[in-house]
């Protein structure tokens, strides 16, 4: 693979500028306009979105171009670009989207570091780990607890139209459902940190430890259980609240 092409698609360069810059504008927007989502999209918020369509379809070409687009980068983007261009069509969820944008990309810098250094074979350096933990603790941050307060804060704006709700609202269960997975690469990385990882992996703690990750995260009936109540809570619960909010009941709304 040329030079060019390597940076480019292995380092995900595209993708961390993305990344900042939604942090950047989005940041932005969450200071002067504050942590409120029922309310008219703004300019900076439209170039925010605009910014991100550009990015999905670059993205998209890309990875058809590399050979790695699959069903679910397919669908995700495909997911993406329809809603951030229906953004356009209204005057308000532009703040939702960005929000959303800003804390998905809280993350994702040092997620795409860590897998840079992963691509190296550098797993077992000081670097690696740092970008791993700092990373986990981003995500958490954002999208375990921050995704929270937006997606029940979203569910009751009756401002923004319910199909984009719809379409946002499931982030929660796709944020949720890697937590248990990134708690696992935590825990996997934990021996790592010690001058001898061989003696901590064979430490009692630290196995009771991965056989609970691989319990929830491999087992099937473990893994169905655990999909279903993240599903339930994360999706099901909102959006039948949106629904009941918009069309039944809108005293339970917020105008």
């Amino acid at each position: 693979m040329p030079e060019p092409d390597y940076w480019l698609h292995y380092l995900e360069w595209v993708s961390f500028c993305h990344g900042i810059f939604c942090l950047i504008l989005g940041g932005y927007c969450q200071i002067v306009d504050g942590f409120t989502f029922n309310r008219k999209t703004t300019n900076a918020e439209f170039i925010c979105i605009i910014n991100s369509i550009a990015y999905f379809v670059y993205d998209t070409i890309a990875e058809y171009r590399y050979g790695t687009l699959d069903a679910g980068i397919t669908a995700h983007h495909i997911a993406s670009i329809g809603l951030t261009l229906s953004i356009l069509l209204n005057a308000y969820g532009g703040a939702a989207i960005v929000a959303g944008l800003l804390y998905a990309e809280t993350s994702n810098p040092f997620f795409i570091l860590r897998a840079a250094w992963r691509r190296k074979g550098l797993e077992n350096t000081i670097t690696y780990l740092i970008f791993l933990w700092t990373y986990a603790g981003l995500y958490i941050l954002s999208r375990g607890l921050v995704y929270i307060y937006i997606t029940y804060y979203i569910t009751f704006a009756l401002n923004i139209p319910f199909y984009v709700k719809i379409a946002f609202l499931p982030n929660l269960f796709l944020s949720h459902a890697w937590l248990i997975l990134i708690l696992s690469m935590i825990w996997k990385s934990i021996p790592n940190w010690y001058s001898n990882p061989k003696e901590v992996e064979n430490s009692e703690w630290w196995l009771k430890g991965r056989a609970f990750f691989q319990k929830y995260t491999k087992d099937a009936p473990w893994v169905y259980i655990n999909t279903g109540i993240i599903i339930i809570y994360s999706t099901v619960i909102p959006i039948s609240l949106a629904y009941y909010a918009h069309y039944i009941d809108r005293s339970w709304g917020v105008e």
